[in-house]
């Protein structure tokens, strides 16, 4: 049997046709791979603008910004940077980034935290991120609840937030009643609220999704005072103190 032969045009044809699908696939996945680059690379522009403004805003007043209006620094303008997600300042002046999730992974935090030494500062960079030191070297893995130390200022849950004797899930449940109430009472969204680390670090997804579907009905019920909304909150789950 004779075998046909393939005209020498075609083979340049469909040779071409490959090389441009080859290269075309080559540039999706540049442009995917770089989107966690530019998201970080925004992340560290933030970061030094914030941390910029918030040594001038202690020299000046002698403590730490806790917004940031405080540190004369434009939230939409800051979150407009690609990749980003959320801006704060936490306690302690800590530094707080939130990133928006990339195509390659879940959403990542990031929080500088300063430590006073003398008459320098110096800040230790933690992050959610498992691997973070391969991305920021001089960045270490952290934990939600290491991570929630440095929440925003507005969301610190302490005194009548703590209950005694109440288990994990109770103790969580009057916490984010008690800071969602807060948080209502100050003016923020309950989209702002959720993203907070009282929610958004708590590592059992269930209890986070119980915990998001608690403070959406802390804005939409009848507004009272955190303890009041703590205590009801409390007795609606039926917590009790053991």
């Amino acid at each position: 049997m004779r075998i046909p032969m393939i005209p020498g045009v075609l083979v340049l044809v469909v040779g071409a046709l490959l090389y441009v699908a080859f290269h075309a696939n080559r540039q999706v996945l540049e442009v995917t791979d770089e989107r966690p680059r530019v998201a970080f690379a925004s992340a560290l522009d933030l970061a030094s603008s914030m941390k910029g403004s918030a040594i001038h805003y202690r020299e000046q007043l002698g403590r730490w910004p806790t917004t940031l209006a405080d540190a004369n620094l434009d939230e939409q303008w800051m979150k407009a940077h690609p990749g980003i997600e959320s801006v704060a300042y936490g306690s302690g002046g800590a530094v707080q980034v939130h990133l928006s999730a990339a195509l390659d992974g879940p959403a990542t935090w990031l929080v500088w935290t300063p430590r006073v030494r003398g008459e320098r500062i110096l800040w230790d960079c933690t992050s959610d991120r498992a691997d973070i030191a391969k991305v920021l070297p001089d960045c270490a893995a952290a934990d939600g609840p290491a991570l929630a130390l440095a929440e925003p200022v507005t969301a610190h849950v302490s005194g009548p937030a703590d209950v005694p004797g109440l288990d994990e899930r109770c103790q969580a449940l009057g916490k984010v009643g008690y800071a969602a109430a807060r948080a209502r009472a100050e003016g923020d969204s309950v989209e702002v609220f959720i993203r907070r680390p009282i929610v958004a670090f708590v590592d059992d997804s269930k209890l986070r999704s119980e915990l998001e579907d608690l403070a959406r009905w802390v804005y939409t019920t009848h507004e009272q005072t955190p303890s009041a909304m703590q205590r009801e909150v409390l007795t609606q789950y039926r917590c009790h103190a053991t």
